[in-house]
């Protein structure tokens, strides 16, 4: 199968793209985090990149979000199953957290963009 690339010069005379307004529909309620582990690595998030987070967003299952779980931030995804919310990483070695168990829980914003430094 051929691939194709649509491609274009990063500044046009007749086109510009407005990279803040693409990447953050919702400034007042986006907000930025550096992942800081591997647990999603198999999602192409990597130590160190940065998430675009909006708070606004509502989070659906199979999303990637930012839980506030016993007075820390981390970054799974979500799962939604039976009515539970469960927050799973890619790497088995960071366990499944149910939502409904943890204390202080709560679904802090859903992560819409990943910049990674190649």
């Amino acid at each position: 199968m051929t691939q194709h690339l649509a491609f274009f010069p990063a500044q046009e005379e007749q086109h510009t793209l407005n990279l803040l307004r693409y990447l953050m529909p919702h400034p007042e309620s986006t907000f930025f985090f550096r992942a800081q582990s591997q647990a999603l690595e198999a999602s192409g998030i990597f130590k160190n990149d940065l998430l675009i987070v909006d708070r606004s967003a509502t989070p659906h299952s199979g999303q990637v979000v930012i839980a506030y779980l016993r007075n820390e931030f981390l970054v799974r995804r979500l799962r939604i199953h039976h009515h539970e919310g469960y927050l799973e990483a890619d790497d088995p070695r960071y366990h499944t957290v149910k939502l409904t168990d943890a204390e202080d829980s709560l679904i802090w914003g859903v992560v819409t963009w990943v910049i990674h430094r190649p």
